[in-house]
């Protein structure tokens, strides 16, 4: 939820992103992504000015979008 709305915001999420708005470590958040993306959620990982940024894969956001896959909720986040 954290990346797909700071994604929202800004383009891309840095794990320092992650960090500042789950108010963990830089660390911590590279491994929540790691889960992630070992549990199947399609992030992409580009380098630039050797950060990670992080982008949700288009067509699973739109599916997201559509039916809910991860059934998020915005409220229960505070959002």
């Amino acid at each position: 939820l954290v990346i797909y709305t700071l994604e929202e915001e800004k383009g891309s999420v840095t794990y320092e992103d992650i960090a500042k708005k789950l108010d963990i470590s830089e660390q911590l958040a590279g491994n929540y992504v790691t889960s992630l993306i070992e549990k199947g959620v399609p992030i992409i990982k580009r380098y630039l000015s050797l950060k990670p940024h992080l982008k949700l894969d288009p067509e699973f956001k739109t599916l997201q979008t559509k039916e809910n896959i991860l059934q998020l909720s915005l409220e229960e986040f505070g959002f």
